[in-house]
């Protein structure tokens, strides 16, 4: 199974956002620890994940396996809107 990790740092305004978004997003997937926040400032281990997988400036969200390995980036503040316009609408099996 897959793991969200949303990564923030101190004093980052765009952290800030980028949290709210997240919480709301994925509170199913928070509530059922399949999603967490993690400040790179504060947890060493989430610090160590983002220096050595060089991932971009907080924040940032990362899919991981179980075992932690990194699968792919996210952009934490991209809306739920731009997401439904880029997907692709399932073809109509009945045309008129």
């Amino acid at each position: 199974m897959a793991k969200l990790i949303l990564l923030t740092s101190d004093d980052c305004p765009p952290c800030v956002e980028a949290e709210s978004v997240f919480r709301k997003r994925w509170a199913e997937e928070i509530v059922s620890d399949e999603a967490i926040v993690s400040d790179i400032d504060k947890d060493e281990e989430a610090q160590e994940f983002w220096a050595v997988n060089e991932l971009p400036t907080c924040p940032v969200i990362v899919v991981t396996t179980d075992t932690g390995k990194l699968i792919t980036i996210l952009d934490p503040l991209e809306s739920t809107e731009e997401k439904k316009e880029a997907s692709p609408t399932p073809l109509d099996k009945n045309p008129a």
